[in-house]
């Protein structure tokens, strides 16, 4: 797919070239520039090729200039990917500190702070810290509402608290954008209410998902 649309890219520049040329070949034209004081003549053509340098260096120079910091950002998301896989091990490992360290610089990525919040407040849990796992939590409602919503749900149902469950996953309920997980929390709340029409019908759309 790539080179096709290379290959395209190629066409329409000689397609261009051979336009500007055809047009340039009956009559060169003459570009005048006046810059403080100063008068330049040259032709068209002289001056669309001096245009394209200009442009092509200033493209080159901003290349240069960001290769440092697009090799930074690599290696910062390398180095977090090595992180979140390390504290997931340490996390099957039983050694709940180092992975909530590990997973915790890992979290400091976007693109991976979901789960790596997800699963710090899992290692702060089994160690006992609740104050952890909540800081945790709150980071990770920032980071992923909807992952946030759906752990809040679930620290609610097993608190015997299903009118809360139902208000914190109403908004995702609404947008028809509840996960399968979300959709058995709204079911089972809705059971601990005595509204068992409505947990059926909840727990019905479980088969589409």
């Amino acid at each position: 797919m790539n080179a096709f649309r290379a290959l395209l890219w190629w066409l329409l520049l000689a397609a261009v070239g051979a336009l500007a040329w055809d047009l340039l070949s009956l009559d060169v034209g003459n570009v005048l520039l006046r810059w403080h004081g100063h008068t330049i003549t040259t032709t068209v053509a002289f001056f669309l090729i001096a245009w394209g340098l200009l442009w092509l260096g200033l493209w080159l120079l901003w290349t240069l200039l960001s290769l440092p910091f697009t090799a930074w950002q690599r290696m910062a998301h390398a180095q977090a990917r090595n992180r979140l896989a390390n504290g997931l091990i340490a996390l099957h490992e039983g050694r709940h500190l180092r992975a909530e360290g590990l997973l915790e610089k890992a979290a400091e990525d976007r693109s991976m702070a979901a789960v790596a919040r997800l699963a710090a407040r899992e290692a702060a849990l089994r160690r006992g810290d609740l104050l952890a796992a909540a800081t945790q939590q709150a980071a990770l409602a920032k980071d992923d509402p909807a992952a946030g919503a759906l752990n809040t749900a679930q620290t609610l149902l097993a608190q015997d608290k299903p009118q809360l469950v139902l208000e914190v996953l109403q908004p995702w309920a609404d947008k028809k954008q509840l996960p399968p997980r979300g959709l058995q929390m709204r079911g089972g709340a809705l059971v601990l209410l005595g509204r068992a029409s409505e947990a059926m019908a909840t727990l019905a759309t479980l088969g589409n998902e």
